[in-house]
């Protein structure tokens, strides 16, 4: 099952950005984690989203 969650963080200017940071885990075990960083909250939003239904696909589609 994959999920995101998005992490709020302070640059050294001051500025924030924020981390998107999507995991999947079957049986109470990581098998893929992955992060992107953006500078708007909104981004990294829409691609946990995005990142989350390919993954789901991917696990419910057949393989040959």
């Amino acid at each position: 099952m994959a999920s995101f969650t998005i992490e709020k963080r302070t640059k050294a200017n001051g500025d924030f950005s924020y981390r998107c940071k999507v995991v999947v885990k079957q049986k109470n075990a990581i098998i893929h984690r992955e992060s992107k960083t953006f500078c708007k909250k909104e981004l990294a939003r829409i691609y946990g989203r995005k990142r989350d239904q390919e993954i789901e696909n991917e696990k419910s589609s057949p393989s040959f």
